[in-house]
């Protein structure tokens, strides 16, 4: 236990290295820093309708709405351009990404349409398993893979 400058008790683990309470919270597990850091994620049509809205309401005598109306563009204008460069395959929470991890994770468990032609095998029950390669192909099931007239593995394509 430790006294912080309140006097108020307090366990001395109940704060991480860096003062936060967790890594949920720093962000380093998809909290909720991570899920912003994208200017895609912070700018969208609705700023640009709010501009288009103004523009059309603003007084063109009024110093102070024309100040404004230009500092709205040349932020809109400095997102957009930030938002051009930016690659949304660098993000890890759109649906395209969990997709294609989806797709090549099941790829992954069927070999990529590849017969499995090396295996751990173990010689006698109490050896240890090694690295062999097998006699006959077989499939991620153990099925014999279909083989063609010189005794090669026929590819899926």
């Amino acid at each position: 236990w430790r006294y912080s400058k309140g006097g108020k008790k307090t366990c001395w683990r109940a704060r991480g290295r860096f003062g936060r309470s967790s890594a949920r919270s720093s962000g380093a597990r998809g909290g909720k820093m991570s899920q912003g850091k994208f200017v895609s994620n912070k700018f969208n049509q609705d700023d640009v309708d709010k501009l288009a809205d103004y523009e059309k309401r603003v007084d063109p005598n009024d110093k102070e709405q024309m100040s404004l109306l230009e500092e709205m563009k040349r932020h809109v204008k400095k997102l957009e351009e930030l938002r051009k460069h930016e690659d949304p395959r660098l993000s890890f929470s759109t649906p395209e990404f969990r997709e294609a991890q989806r797709v090549f994770t099941d790829n992954f468990k069927k070999n990529f349409g590849k017969p499995v032609e090396y295996g751990f095998v173990k010689k006698h029950e109490w050896s240890k398993p090694q690295l062999v390669k097998l006699e006959t192909p077989v499939d991620v099931d153990g099925n014999p893979w279909p083989l063609d007239n010189e005794g090669k593995p026929i590819l899926k394509s």
